[in-house]
């Protein structure tokens, strides 16, 4: 995480004892060397429970950047990121697809079964790196890879 920022904000409100104080916000902000920030955020009820759930969203979205950080694809093929992206390549070339399509092409192809908020977490990065688009449809988002095109130079 060395060329990463990562800002912590407690929100907590009167009640509960003075030891121990209820919380009702726990935001977590990740920002890049590019000035690109994601947010992690429960807001409401942060128990144990849903404080393991923001770690683990942070450690997936931290933990991949660092790991895979300045590799082409197809360098580094064991991380789920690079498993998706891999996925989404040979699978969704065209059209557009989901979140839960995703996952469900995951399980069949890896014997693994995510949770979805993991896979949202990547393929918010996803977007965020250029390589597909977002788009609200209903109620819920889908996705559309973005074609490259790479310029041939003339010889």
């Amino acid at each position: 995480m060395n060329n990463r920022r990562v800002f912590v904000v407690v929100t907590c409100l009167p009640g509960g004892s003075a030891e121990r104080p209820k919380v009702k916000l726990v935001r977590v902000v990740v920002r890049d060397i590019h000035d690109r920030e994601t947010t992690l955020e429960i807001k409401g009820k942060v128990d144990g429970h849903s404080l393991e759930y923001l770690i683990e969203n942070l450690r997936a979205l931290v933990g991949v950047e660092a790991a895979g950080e300045g590799k082409e694809y197809g360098e580094e093929r064991d991380t789920y990121y690079s498993k998706m992206k891999e996925l989404i390549r040979s699978y969704f070339k065209t059209g557009y697809f989901t979140s839960l399509q995703l996952r469900d092409l995951y399980k069949e192809m890896y014997g693994e079964d995510i949770k979805l908020t993991t896979i949202s977490t990547y393929l918010g990065r996803m977007v965020s790196d250029g390589i597909l688009e977002r788009i609200r449809h209903g109620k819920k988002w889908i996705y559309e890879l973005i074609e490259v095109v790479e310029e041939v130079g003339s010889e």
